[in-house]
């Protein structure tokens, strides 16, 4: 593709995809607005029920929010991945960082970094693409009351867990490429992590959210060109949500380790090194513990 960007090309823009993700999205938003100046979102609606766009604009009032509608399909991560690597395209030749991930997914400063300004953190990160620490907060269904999307994460979970498979090319600056499926990679390239900032997975930030959200993704169509490489979360009845081992687990995390401090473990055990920096290798690893001076 031949390059278009400008020099003086500034700005944020947040691309996702969702179907029926009210409450994620909400969350999506507010955030970053409490992050940035001006945001710029944009979202792929994969053929929604009505009202979902309309509930976070009237949620988030201040976020600038543009909408594509796709058409009614069947499910699959390449096409979703595909759809997510052409609109991040798109707008990396317009704005001077683009972060692209799923609705259920947010960047932020983590550990000492917390307090600096957020466009700060993402114009040092390593050029032009960078994967931020993946992070899962994890509902104590007996000590934490539901999620509240208006609020920050960290004053609503107190455990969670770094886990090598969410931490993804979410940040990319002044190039394009391709996502692979899930956007777990970007293909044929290496994808440096970034120690400033975590990508937080809403996946179990609450166990009846989680529930509602499975509910809607056994409605979907499988494509055949999925196969038999979806998730087994997906497969997982929502009557059986509440009780999963990771929410069972949850309170005994409170007492264990600091997930801060294992960041360095973690990165040596789950990631390559090239270039001075860890790289994107291995999608399976997992360290659980306390969010205490995490988020």
């Amino acid at each position: 593709m031949q390059r278009t960007r400008s020099p003086a090309t500034r700005g944020v823009c947040l691309v996702t995809m969702a179907r029926n993700e009210t409450e994620v999205l909400t969350h999506w938003a507010w955030h970053y607005c409490r992050l940035l100046e001006a945001p710029k979102f944009v979202v792929l609606d994969d053929a929604s029920e009505p009202g979902m766009l309309e509930t976070v604009r009237s949620r988030v009032p201040q976020a600038d929010i543009d909408v594509i509608r796709l058409p009614e399909g069947p499910f699959s991560d390449q096409y979703k991945s595909n759809a997510l690597s052409a609109l991040a395209t798109v707008m990396v030749e317009r704005y001077a960082t683009v972060i692209a991930t799923d609705a259920d997914e947010i960047v932020a400063p983590i550990g000492p970094h917390r307090g600096r300004p957020f466009e700060d953190l993402l114009r040092e990160v390593p050029h032009p693409f960078a994967a931020p620490i993946g992070i899962a907060p994890i509902h104590d269904i007996a000590g934490e009351e539901p999620f509240d999307p208006l609020r920050p994460i960290a004053a609503q979970r107190s455990v969670g867990m770094l886990k090598a498979v969410s931490t993804k090319p979410a940040i990319w600056q002044g190039e394009a490429w391709v996502f692979s499926p899930g956007q777990h990679a970007l293909r044929q390239r290496r994808v440096p992590v970034t120690t400033a900032l975590g990508l937080v997975h809403l996946k179990f930030v609450d166990a009846d959210l989680l529930a509602a959200r499975q509910t809607v993704r056994h409605s979907r169509e499988m494509s055949g060109a999925q196969g038999p490489h979806l998730a087994r979360h997906w497969r997982r009845d929502p009557a059986a949500i509440r009780g999963m081992q990771v929410f069972r687990d949850a309170a005994k995390l409170r007492t264990g380790p600091r997930l801060l401090d294992e960041i360095p473990g973690f990165l040596d055990r789950e990631f390559d090194r090239a270039e001075g920096a860890h790289v994107i290798r291995n999608l399976n690893g997992e360290r659980r513990g306390s969010l205490d001076g995490l988020l």
